[in-house]
C-alpha cells in the first residue's frame, strides 16, 4: 500500500511540473522578438548584432540605382516608367513643344508593311528592308527628342537592336528599351525614348529599317518630337530604297507602277507603244488638286456614283512636243475605253480619243491598281495644267457602271521631260503666312492674310458677322493683338501639327483671352465649339480635362457645363476634337455678343481653332440655353424689352418709361424716316438709350426730313412688271423676275434667293419672251449677286434679243468679296426693241481658276428695261390693278386677267415693311421682297395703328402669297380690331408658285372708331410648308370722303 502511495505522489508531481513547463512556454511566445531594423528595399534585418532567430537572416546592404538608359547626348534617363529619383528627370521633359506623327499619314512612305485598319504597321522589325519614312523641315537646326510608340510583347528588348534608325542618313544608336508586356504593365502600347537628335537646317529625313531579326513583333503607331520655339513643317516623304520585287526581265524596269519607292523609280518602259522613260504624279501628292479628300486606306482619290471626280495637275515641260500618257487606276468588271470613262484637259483644250482601255479584273477591286497605257497628248512648253475627271453613272441610271479609284498620271517619253509645277508664294505673312498678294490666284495661295490690327487695341480675338445658316470657322492664325496676351516667357505662342497652327497651351499665361465677337443680324442657335488637343497625356483613366485650366464666358456668364464630343466630360486620353461650350445650343437675340476663352491654369490644352456652329438662322432651338446680354446691374432684371427667352422673362423695372426700341428707318420721297432711338407710348418722348437717360426731341433729333429725290422701289404684283416708287408712284423700270414660271431655265431656283444660281464648269442659261408696247431703244439691266471682279456683262455672260448676240460696253462692278445672297442692279447697255413680242436669252458657264477660268460666278435675280418702253410679259398685264382689292379698275378691258373689276368706294393700302408698322415674334421685315414671312413653329405679329377722320363699316383685305392647297384664312391667321377678335369665312388662293402670287384676299367687312384704331394679325406658323405665306400688305375701302392713315400726334387731331 506504501509503495502505491508512493507511485500517485510522483505522478502528480510529474503532471504539475508539465503545466508549469506549458506555462512558461506560454509566457515565452507572448514576448516574440520583434525587428526594429527592418531594411526598407529588401526587408531584412540591419542589426549585426541581434541573434535572435526572427533576425538570423541579414541585409547584406544596397547599391544606389543606377540610370541603365541614359541619352547619349544629354545624360538624362529615357525609361519613360521608371520613377526612380535618380531617373525623374527625363529627356525631352524641357522642351516646350510636343507633336506626334501617325504612321498612317499618306506624308509617311512606307515600304514593305501591312498598315491595319486600326491605324499602325503590325509586326514591323521582322519585315526584312522595310522601311517607314517621315521628312520634316526645320526652321533653323536643332535638337529635338524623337520617340516612337511601339506595341510591347513578351520580352524585352533595345529596340535599335532590331530596328535601324536614320537621321539624315546617320545611324542612331539608343540604349532605350521596350518594356516587356506583363499584368502589372500600363498598357499594350509604350512609347519608347530614343533621346535626342540633330535636325539641320531645312530638309530632314528620319527612317525605320527593320533588320528582319528578333523574337518580338513590334507593332509601329507612330512617332513623337519634342522641340522648342522653331518652326518644324511636316513634309511628304520619299523613303528608304528597297530591293525591287517587280523587275521586268526585258528591259530591267520596275513593272509595279503603284509602287512609289526610290528602289523602283526606273520604271518598265515595255508597257507603252512609245518604249519611253515614266515619270509618275502621284494623285496624293499635295501639289495635285482634287475636289476629293485623299482616301488612306484606299491609297487613292475615291469617287461616288453620280458624282464628278476631278484631280488637276500642274506640271512644267522643258519644250513643248507630243507625249504618250497613262495613269494608275483601281480594276472594275467592264471592258471600257479609258477616254470614254475619264474626261482629260490640257490647259483647257479637250484630248483626243485614246488606246487604251481601263484594266479588267473578274471582280470588282478598289484596292487593285493597274496601269493603263492610255492615248497621246500635247504639251506646251513651260507650265501645263492637266485636269482629268470622272463622273461614274451606274447600269441601271443609263450609265456604264464603271467606277474606278485614281492613283496616279503617267508621263511617257524620252523627249519631253517634265516635274511637277509649284507655286512659291513670296507675299507670305510674318505672323498667319497666309498669303498677302490679294492678286495671286494660285491654288497654294487661296488662302489670303486678312491683316492682325483691330481699332479696339485691348482685343485679343476674331471679329466676325453672322448673317446665314452655316458653319464659321475662327483660325488661331487670324486673330487681332497678339501682343496683349500673357504669353509666358521663353516660350513660342504658335504650335504646329499636321494640318494648321494652334496656340501653344504652354504658352498662354493665367488671364490670358481668347475673344470671339460675332455680330448677328437675326436671332440664331448657335453651337460654340472650340476645337483642342491636350498638352500632357494623364496615366489617370479619368483622362485629361480642362477643369483647372481654362473657362468659358458667353456674355458676361461664365459656362462650367462644357462637352467633349467624342467622350464624356470625364477628360480625353489624347488627339484633338471638340470642347463644346454647354451640352446643347446657345440662343442668342440679334446683336453683338462674345464668347471668351480664359486661361487658369496650367498645362491648357492647345487651341486649334474656334468654330461657331449656326444650327439655325432666324430662330431658336426649343431645347437651346439663353443667357441674357443685358441684365441690369440694380435690379437684375433683362433691359432687352424685345427679348422673349424664359431666362429673360423678369424685366428691368428701374426706368420709369416702358420702352419701345425703334429701329432706324430711312427717309422716303414722301415719308419722314427717324434714327434708332426708345419711345414711350405712355409719355410720348424719345430717348437715345434703353436706361431712358437720355431724351431727344422729335422734330430735330430723331425725325428725317423726307427727301422728295428718295424714293423706295417696290413691285407691283406678279403680272405687272413696273417698278415704282412704294410711295409717290415714280415709274423706274419694268422687270422680269428669273423665278416666274415664263422664264425657261436650265438651272432650278435658289429657295433661299430666288435667284438661278450658277454651278462650277455647267452652263447656266434662261430666257423669256415679253412684248413692247412700240418699238425703241432702252437701256438693259440686271440684278446679279456681288463679285469681286470688274467684268464687261456681255464678255462674261452671252447675251442675246431676238436671236442676234449682244456686245454692250456696261460693266459688272467689282466688290470687296464675293456675296451670292447680295445683289446689285447692274447697267448692261441700250438696246433696240422691235413692237409687239420679243425674246431674250442669257448663257454663261463658271469656271475655276485651277480650271482655267477666271473664277467668278453669279446668281441672277431679274432682269429690267428703262421705262422709255413700256414692256411686260407676252401674257395681258393688268394696267389698272388695286392695291387693296387685286380687282382692275379699267372696266372697259375685256382682258381674262382683269374680269375681277375692282369695287372699291375709297381704298387705302398700308404695306407690312411700313416704318409705321410694328413687328413682333419671330419674323422680319423683308424689304427686298416688301412682305414679311413666317418661321416654323414660331408665333409672331404685325400691327396696325392707323387714324381714321370719321368711324363706320370698313371693307377689310389682307394680301397673301397663294399655296398649293386653299386654307382657311382663320385657321393661319388671328385678327383683332381695337383688341377684338373678329370672325371670318375667308379662303386664302391657290398658287402654282406660292412665293410669287400675290394677291389680296377679302376678310370681311367691320366697325373702325373715329380717331386711333389698332388692326392686330398674329400667327404661329406650322411645321408644314403647306401653310407658310407671305404678308405683303392690308388694305382698307372706306366709305366715301373719308381718310384712313397712320395714326401720329399730327394725324390724331
Amino acid at each position: 500500500m506504501k509503495k502505491g502511495f508512493k507511485f500517485s505522489v510522483m505522478l502528480i508531481i510529474a503532471v504539475v511540473m508539465m503545466f508549469a513547463m506549458f506555462a512558461a512556454a506560454c509566457e515565452d511566445d507572448g514576448k516574440k522578438h520583434v525587428c526594429e531594423h527592418v531594411c526598407p528595399i529588401c526587408g531584412l534585418c540591419t542589426d549585426p548584432e541581434c541573434d535572435d532567430p526572427v533576425c538570423a537572416e541579414k541585409c547584406q546592404g544596397h547599391k544606389p540605382h543606377e540610370c541603365e538608359s541614359e541619352c547619349p547626348v544629354c545624360g538624362k534617363c529615357l525609361d519613360m516608367e521608371c520613377e526612380e529619383e535618380v531617373c525623374a528627370d527625363k529627356c525631352g521633359a524641357d522642351h516646350t513643344n510636343a507633336m506626334e506623327y501617325a504612321v498612317t499619314d499618306l506624308k509617311v512612305a512606307k515600304s514593305g508593311v501591312t498598315v491595319d485598319t486600326a491605324g499602325y504597321v503590325s509586326d514591323f522589325n521582322l519585315s526584312n528592308e522595310a522601311s517607314i519614312s517621315y521628312q520634316f523641315n526645320a526652321a533653323k537646326a536643332m535638337t529635338v527628342t524623337m520617340s516612337v510608340f511601339v506595341r510591347r510583347t513578351v520580352e524585352s528588348s533595345v529596340y535599335t537592336d532590331y530596328v535601324n534608325v536614320l537621321v539624315n542618313d546617320k545611324k542612331v544608336s539608343s540604349p532605350a528599351t521596350v518594356p516587356a508586356l506583363s499584368n502589372t504593365a500600363a498598357a499594350m502600347w509604350s512609347e519608347v525614348n530614343l533621346g535626342c537628335i540633330s535636325l539641320n537646317e531645312g530638309k530632314n529625313v528620319i527612317s525605320f529599317v527593320a533588320n528582319g531579326n528578333g523574337i518580338n513583333a513590334w507593332a509601329f503607331r507612330s512617332i513623337k518630337l519634342y522641340f522648342d520655339t522653331a518652326r518644324i513643317d511636316w513634309q511628304l516623304a520619299q523613303g528608304v530604297a528597297h530591293t525591287c520585287e517587280s523587275v521586268c526581265a526585258t528591259c530591267g524596269g520596275c513593272t509595279d507602277f503603284s509602287c512609289y519607292n526610290p528602289g523602283c523609280a526606273n520604271k518598265c518602259t515595255c508597257v507603252n507603244q512609245s518604249k519611253a522613260a515614266a515619270t509618275l504624279f502621284w494623285a496624293l501628292d499635295p501639289k495635285a488638286v482634287s475636289n476629293r479628300g485623299a482616301n488612306s486606306e484606299l491609297d487613292g482619290i475615291s469617287v461616288t456614283w453620280g458624282k464628278t471626280t476631278t484631280v488637276t495637275y500642274n506640271i512644267i515641260a522643258d519644250k513643248a512636243g507630243r507625249v504618250e500618257y497613262g495613269a494608275v487606276i483601281s480594276v472594275d468588271t467592264f471592258d471600257i475605253l479609258f477616254t470614254d470613262q475619264f474626261k482629260i484637259t490640257v490647259n483647257g483644250t479637250p484630248v483626243e480619243a485614246g488606246f487604251g482601255k481601263c484594266p479588267v479584273g473578274e471582280v470588282r477591286e478598289w484596292n487593285t491598281y493597274r496601269l493603263v497605257d492610255a492615248g497621246y497628248l500635247d504639251l506646251q512648253e513651260g507650265r501645263n495644267t492637266i485636269v482629268i475627271s470622272q463622273t461614274p453613272v451606274q447600269q441601271e441610271n443609263g450609265g456604264n457602271g464603271g467606277a474606278y479609284n485614281f492613283q496616279s498620271f503617267v508621263i511617257f517619253s524620252n523627249d519631253v521631260k517634265t516635274e511637277w509645277y509649284e507655286h512659291i508664294c513670296t507675299s507670305r505673312c510674318p505672323i498667319c503666312e497666309y498669303c498677302t498678294d490679294t492678286a495671286c490666284t494660285e491654288s497654294a495661295c487661296a488662302t489670303k492674310c486678312n491683316g492682325h490690327t483691330n481699332p479696339d487695341a485691348d482685343f485679343t480675338g476674331y471679329d466676325l458677322t453672322i448673317n446665314k445658316d452655316k458653319n464659321y470657322k475662327c483660325a488661331v492664325e487670324s486673330f487681332y493683338n497678339y501682343d496683349k496676351l500673357n504669353v509666358i516667357e521663353g516660350k513660342d505662342l504658335f504650335i504646329y501639327d499636321s494640318t494648321n497652327k494652334g496656340l501653344n497651351g504652354r504658352a498662354l499665361g493665367v488671364g490670358s483671352r481668347i475673344v470671339v465677337r460675332f455680330n448677328l443680324l437675326d436671332d440664331a442657335a448657335i453651337a460654340l465649339r472650340p476645337i483642342m488637343t491636350p498638352v500632357v497625356i494623364p496615366d489617370s483613366a479619368d483622362g485629361y480635362t480642362i477643369d483647372g485650366k481654362l473657362k468659358y464666358i458667353v456674355d458676361g456668364h461664365e459656362i462650367t457645363d462644357y462637352r467633349l464630343q467624342k467622350a464624356d466630360k470625364g477628360g480625353w486620353s489624347a488627339g484633338e476634337q471638340y470642347v463644346n461650350a454647354t451640352q446643347g445650343n446657345i440662343n442668342f437675340s440679334a446683336g453683338t455678343h462674345t464668347f471668351i476663352i480664359e486661361i487658369t491654369g496650367a498645362d491648357v490644352p492647345h487651341i486649334n481653332e474656334i468654330r461657331l456652329n449656326v444650327q439655325s438662322y432666324g430662330s431658336w432651338d426649343e431645347a437651346g440655353t439663353h443667357f441674357c446680354s443685358q441684365i441690369c446691374p440694380d435690379c437684375g432684371g433683362c433691359k432687352d424689352m424685345e427679348c422673349t427667352a424664359p431666362e429673360c422673362e423678369k424685366k428691368c423695372t428701374c426706368a420709369e418709361h416702358v420702352l419701345t426700341k425703334l429701329d432706324a428707318a430711312p427717309e422716303s420721297c414722301s415719308k419722314p424716316g427717324n434714327i434708332e432711338c426708345y419711345y414711350c407710348a405712355d409719355c410720348g418722348k424719345y430717348f437715345a438709350d434703353a436706361e431712358a437717360a437720355q431724351e431727344l426731341d422729335y422734330e430735330t433729333e430723331v425725325m428725317i426730313p423726307a427727301n422728295p429725290e428718295k424714293h423706295v422701289e417696290a413691285t407691283n404684283g406678279r403680272n405687272n412688271t413696273a417698278i415704282t416708287c412704294r410711295d409717290c408712284g415714280k415709274l423706274f423700270r419694268y422687270q422680269f423676275a428669273v423665278n416666274d414660271d415664263r422664264v425657261t431655265r436650265s438651272r432650278a431656283i435658289d429657295g433661299e434667293t430666288q435667284a438661278i444660281g450658277a454651278k462650277w464648269n455647267t452652263e447656266t442659261s434662261f430666257s423669256f419672251d415679253f412684248v413692247a408696247e412700240k418699238a425703241g431703244t432702252a437701256t438693259l439691266y440686271v440684278t446679279m449677286s456681288k463679285n469681286t471682279a470688274e467684268l464687261v456683262f456681255t464678255d462674261k455672260i452671252a447675251t442675246t434679243l431676238n436671236g442676234e448676240k449682244l456686245s454692250l460696253a456696261g460693266k459688272i462692278p467689282a466688290f470687296e468679296a464675293s456675296d451670292t445672297s447680295s445683289f446689285v442692279l447692274v447697267e448692261v447697255g441700250e438696246v433696240t426693241l422691235k413692237e409687239g413680242p420679243n425674246t431674250i436669252g442669257f448663257a454663261y458657264t463658271p469656271v475655276k481658276v485651277n480650271k482655267g477660268g477666271d473664277g467668278i460666278f453669279y446668281n441672277i435675280l431679274a432682269v429690267s428695261f428703262s421705262e422709255e418702253v413700256k414692256v411686260g410679259w407676252t401674257t395681258h398685264v393688268c394696267e389698272s390693278y388695286c392695291e387693296t382689292c387685286g380687282g382692275c379698275k379699267n372696266d372697259e378691258c375685256a382682258e381674262a386677267v382683269c374680269a375681277n373689276k375692282c369695287e372699291c368706294v375709297n381704298p387705302f393700302t398700308f404695306y407690312a415693311v411700313d416704318e409705321e408698322t410694328v413687328i413682333s415674334g419671330s419674323t422680319k421685315k423683308n424689304t427686298n421682297e416688301n412682305c414679311v414671312g413666317m418661321q416654323s413653329g414660331k408665333a409672331a405679329s404685325l400691327t396696325y395703328t392707323l387714324n381714321a377722320s370719321a368711324g363706320g363699316k370698313v371693307k377689310l383685305y389682307v394680301c397673301l402669297t397663294g399655296n398649293t392647297v386653299a386654307n382657311a384664312f382663320s385657321s393661319i391667321y388671328t385678327v383683332k380690331i381695337n383688341g377684338v377678335q373678329i370672325t371670318t369665312d375667308a379662303v386664302i388662293h391657290t398658287a402654282a408658285d406660292k412665293w410669287i402670287d400675290y394677291k389680296p384676299v377679302y376678310i370681311g367687312e367691320y366697325d373702325l372708331s373715329e380717331g386711333q384704331n389698332t388692326i392686330e394679325i398674329s400667327w404661329v406658323a406650322g411645321s408644314s410648308s403647306e401653310v407658310y405665306y407671305n404678308l405683303r400688305s392690308i388694305g382698307i375701302d372706306a366709305a366715301e370722303g373719308a381718310v384712313i392713315n397712320y395714326y401720329s400726334e399730327s394725324t390724331a387731331g
